[in-house]
């Protein structure tokens, strides 16, 4: 996994704001393998 590459969500997360489905684009990975993505709606999910 890199940035820039597109990614599926494929659990339900409440706290996260994600959905099994949708769709989001790796913005940062930090450490730990911790992820910044962001979805088709522009908001911003993960650390």
């Amino acid at each position: 996994m890199s940035q820039g590459e597109r990614i599926r969500f494929t659990t339900y997360d409440k706290h996260l704001g994600v959905r099994s489905g949708d769709l989001g684009t790796v913005l940062h990975i930090g450490r730990g393998n911790s992820i910044r993505a962001q979805d088709k709606n522009t908001a911003r999910i993960g650390q």
